[in-house]
């Protein structure tokens, strides 16, 4: 309904409609995925207003209400109510207007909140579970034991659903509720098996290790696994995520909010993952004292700004695991020492990272069209152009997390 009298006072009011942004997240988080689409548009120089049906959806913190404001006026952009009045700060009358008006919002979030608050205390005192209750699942608590059945026959979870008339996700969430022994047994092989070859690797500086594949094909958790494992077999062994080489904001939207070659091009500063991290450990004769001196990071993601990390120190039997997306690139390809690629169809890694990152990307709609179009649209850029399966030492099927299957390339002569 808000969509339709918004586009009838477009109408009415003469304005030409460029586009039309529905939020999912709560007007008071400041972080807001259609929000962002907006300002990227008004720095862009696109639109000339935005229309809202009232102010408090835009912003209910005062001080977050201000900020965008005046981040819309440097860019001549307007903020118009459906009300007819319009909200500009460059006269004392406009930001009276808009700071009385925020503020009253506020003050009806505050008061909303503590109404709340005080239910739930109520309620507790009576002695009523909050939170989330247990419920039964009859057909899915049913079917359990046929499911796990067919796991261990190693059945994947798209042939058992079709068997069972059942969703592929019920079959995973079984799995996951009903981890059995066997499998994460073989999932804690898999993951030896590679610790066992990196640490019998020879080594006169430390060695530098790519856990690489598809985005939310699982990097992080097994590069956590291996380091684990190194760990236990005695070795010095550092983690580090790409998260903390990434390009600013406006770079890494320059392409386009959802182009996946801009995020396939521009997310990732690599040549500060090489020139910080990298290319110092490759250096035999760089370390002073047996100890290498690198750096981490070179950029905060959240601040979207560029950071000065402190130089950290490694000895030469350190075994240094790095995880991120696009790592075999061709300009990194031989800065690495032994290089893992995680295979998982991309349809179950697009599911993965939507469900990971609903809240982020501002709803399970939103979160699976961006996965589908941006990023695992990129790891498709990435898989054509650099092959990275073909050249990784060990390759691990993660598709089914609870029963990986581990194959190391064969080597030409």
């Amino acid at each position: 309904r808000q969509i339709a009298d918004l586009t009838d006072f477009a109408a009415r009011a003469g304005y030409d409609v460029l586009d039309i942004h529905k939020e999912t997240i709560s007007g008071t988080k400041t972080n807001r995925h259609a929000r962002n689409q907006i300002m990227a548009l008004a720095q862009a120089r696109k639109i000339d207003a935005v229309l809202v049906t009232e102010l408090s959806r835009w912003g209910r913190s005062t001080q977050d209400l201000l900020d965008t404001l005046n981040q819309l006026a440097r860019w001549n952009v307007s903020v118009v109510a459906m009300s007819g009045m319009t909200f500009e700060l460059d006269s004392p009358h406009g930001r009276m207007m808009a700071t009385m008006l925020a503020g009253i919002a506020q003050f009806e979030r505050d008061l909303m909140s503590e109404r709340i608050k005080s239910g739930l205390a109520a309620a507790k005192a009576r002695g009523k579970k909050l939170g989330r209750q247990p419920g039964q699942r009859p057909k899915s608590d049913r079917l359990a034991p046929k499911v796990m059945a067919l796991v261990e026959e190693g059945r994947s979870y798209r042939w058992i659903a079709r068997d069972l008339g059942i969703s592929k996700n019920t079959v995973l969430a079984i799995a996951k509720r009903n981890p059995s022994k066997m499998q994460m047994k073989n999932r804690a092989k898999v993951i030896k098996t590679i610790a066992d070859v990196i640490t019998d690797l020879p080594q006169d500086r430390p060695l530098r290790v790519a856990v690489n594949g598809r985005i939310a094909s699982g990097k992080t958790t097994l590069a956590k696994e291996l380091t684990n494992a190194v760990r236990d077999n005695g070795r010095s062994v550092l983690h580090v995520g790409v998260d903390g080489f990434h390009n600013p904001r406006a770079i890494r939207y320059r392409q386009g909010r959802a182009s996946a070659r801009g995020y396939y091009e521009d997310a990732y500063d690599l040549d500060a993952l090489a020139t910080l991290l990298l290319k110092p450990l490759g250096d035999a004769t760089n370390g002073q004292n047996e100890e290498w001196a690198i750096r981490t990071a070179s950029f905060d993601l959240d601040a979207d700004m560029p950071i000065d990390m402190p130089q950290e120190k490694v000895a030469a039997d350190c075994i240094v695991i790095i995880d991120g997306s696009f790592l075999l690139r061709t300009k990194l390809r031989q800065l690495w020492d032994y290089a893992v690629f995680l295979d998982v169809d991309r349809e179950v890694a697009a599911e993965r990272g939507a469900h990971r990152d609903t809240e982020q990307l501002g709803g399970i709609d939103e979160a699976r069209r961006l996965h589908d179009e941006r990023y695992q649209a990129a790891c498709d850029l990435y898989l054509q152009e650099n092959q990275p399966h073909k050249v990784a030492d060990a390759i691990v099927q993660n598709a089914q997390f609870d029963k990986p299957t581990l194959k190391f390339r064969q080597k030409t002569p």
